[in-house]
């Protein structure tokens, strides 16, 4: 299990380094709630669910998603924004 979250926040920071090289858009008003709700009470099992579904959704906006997870990240500290920039992803 610990093998499959590592290579699941190893995705996203892929993803994330992706999505960064877009220009950034704001977080959607609808997206912004979601993520409020689903962090409110702490609830990290919520909260990732909530976060593999948003990754999975490819309707957002890159420079929005890139704004989302990071936003995501300060509160759960997965250090998603560790690859961008970094040569050979």
């Amino acid at each position: 299990m610990l093998a499959d979250a590592c290579a699941t926040v190893g995705r996203w920071r892929l993803r994330v380094a992706e999505w960064a090289e877009s220009p950034s858009k704001p977080i959607p008003k609808q997206i912004a709630e979601a993520v409020r709700e689903a962090f409110d009470d702490l609830d990290t099992v919520a909260a990732l669910a909530f976060l593999q579904g948003l990754v999975s959704d490819d309707s957002l906006p890159a420079g929005a998603m890139f704004e989302t997870l990071l936003y995501a990240d300060r509160i759960l500290g997965l250090d998603l924004p560790r690859d961008i920039g970094r040569a050979g992803r």
